[in-house]
């Protein structure tokens, strides 16, 4: 039992550490894409940046968070991506009653609304809406990560064989075996 314990976080901690590097790619290529006509930019971006990491290592022995704190990284998260496409971005957060203390896995959120910003909004021009909501439903907590706009055929097969939701799942049922749900789905 304390082998498959071990196992288990051992498990956890690489799947948490996947998102890092492909998070850090995909920001430092938004700021390579900002040095040269937006200076003042990238470096807003760059000092977010810093921010989010400093916050992500500072809990990176957390496996568990309250919710209202792995808002927080989405902020920062948005906060970054705000940078780079100004107005363009807009996030509404809603969480129910109570629901700002329930414990959820460590940056479990931010691969999420990443998702719904690059393989749903963003593929359509125009701005992007996301939207986070979590409602208390029996003894758990529902937490939805949706956006405004249609998806096309090729954003839908982007989010099924991507990193991102895959690591998700992956984390959900290391967590929770057989206690969890994890659907997601698009508009065409």
């Amino acid at each position: 039992a304390l082998l498959e314990t071990q196992l288990a976080r051992a498990e956890l901690m690489a799947l948490r550490m996947q998102l890092h590097p492909h998070f850090l790619f995909n920001t430092l290529h938004s700021v390579s894409a900002l040095i040269e006509s937006r200076p003042r930019e990238a470096i807003r971006m760059i000092a977010r940046l810093g921010e989010f990491l400093r916050l992500s290592i500072d809990g990176r022995d957390a496996r568990m968070i309250c919710l209202e704190e792995e808002i927080r990284f989405v902020e920062l998260y948005f906060g970054i991506e705000r940078v780079r496409f100004e107005d363009r971005v807009h996030l509404r957060v809603n969480l129910g009653p109570g629901t700002e203390s329930a414990l959820v896995p460590n940056l479990i959120l931010q691969p999420l609304v990443e998702n719904a910003l690059r393989h749903g909004a963003w593929k359509h021009g125009g701005a992007a809406r996301v939207e986070v909501v979590s409602q208390a439903v029996d003894h758990s907590v529902e937490i939805i990560v949706r956006n405004e706009q249609q998806s096309t055929p090729e954003a839908a097969k982007a989010i099924r064989e991507g990193v991102g939701l895959a690591n998700v799942r992956s984390r959900l049922q290391l967590l929770y075996p057989e206690r969890f749900r994890f659907e997601y789905g698009w508009n065409s």
